[in-house]
């Protein structure tokens, strides 16, 4: 049963980005590289990048261009970064070669994507209620 107030379920959207790449990374133009064996992140360049000149995937692009979320109208997005990037959703803090090389953390990312589609339907159906919450 739909509550009062809510539009019918419209457009719901997951933006999955590519190996290494990453809007909230790169938006800002702040990289780091991956952990050395001390923990500390090591340096990618000496030159930083300026926000001006990040440049961002299609896919970031394409989440940037939606209209934003907007529950209440039913139309909900949600952004994915790419395998080899931070994803804190999933406990992925740092960049990781694995990542990058092999893609590894790609299947938690695609799961955290299907836990969102359900989300996405009960925010519409339930009045805003998560299903699952990070």
């Amino acid at each position: 049963m739909m509550r009062a107030g809510l539009a019918p379920f419209q457009c719901m959207l997951r933006f999955f980005d590519g190996t290494n790449n990453n809007l909230y990374r790169d938006k800002d133009g702040v990289r780091e590289g991956v952990p050395d064996t001390k923990g500390r992140p090591t340096a990618i360049s000496n030159k930083p990048v300026t926000q001006e000149s990040a440049d961002h995937s299609n896919i970031a692009r394409l989440f940037l261009a939606f209209p934003g979320n907007k529950v209440p109208e039913g139309k909900i997005a949600y952004y994915i970064p790419g395998p080899g990037t931070p994803f804190p959703q999933i406990g992925e803090q740092t960049e990781t070669q694995e990542g990058k090389a092999f893609a590894k953390g790609g299947q938690p990312r695609i799961l955290w994507g299907l836990l969102q589609t359900l989300n996405a339907v009960s925010r519409v159906v339930d009045g805003g209620r998560l299903l699952f919450k990070d």
